[in-house]
């Protein structure tokens, strides 16, 4: 193939589909049933008693279960309010931090109010 010259024609790249025939359909029948047998559908009955309810003995699961959740809930709020402070120096993932003095705090005798100095202990940002 030249890049400046003519080019030769393209073959066609379709063709024409022949005609076909149009498939021809069987009717449907019904499928055989199977036979019933009564003594099966007889035994089968017990599981769909209408009279029984099925749902009788949920009741009183369902309030026994909300009686326990309520004690449950009832006791972890209550034992939740304890606070249980760490000795000083302790690390504890659970406990409070103790209660310890730090340099930039300050207590008053006199009026009886803590102060605090945090701002004149920080460092300095230079501009």
């Amino acid at each position: 193939m030249s890049a400046g010259g003519a080019t030769a024609a393209l073959p066609k790249a379709t063709i024409k589909l022949q005609q076909t025939q149009p498939i021809a359909r069987a009717p449907l029948s019904a499928p055989a049933s199977a036979p019933v047998k009564r003594a099966a559908a007889a035994d089968s009955q017990q599981f769909y008693d209408d009279d029984k309810d099925p749902e009788a003995g949920l009741v009183g699961i369902s309030i026994a279960c909300l009686v326990v959740a309520v004690v449950l809930m009832s006791i972890l709020m209550l034992g939740s309010d304890k606070v249980m402070p760490a000795r000083p120096g302790e690390v504890s993932a659970i406990l409070v931090p103790s209660d310890e003095k730090v340099a930039w705090e300050s207590y008053n005798a006199v009026t009886g109010v803590w102060q605090n100095k945090f701002k004149e202990v920080l460092p300095t940002i230079p501009d």
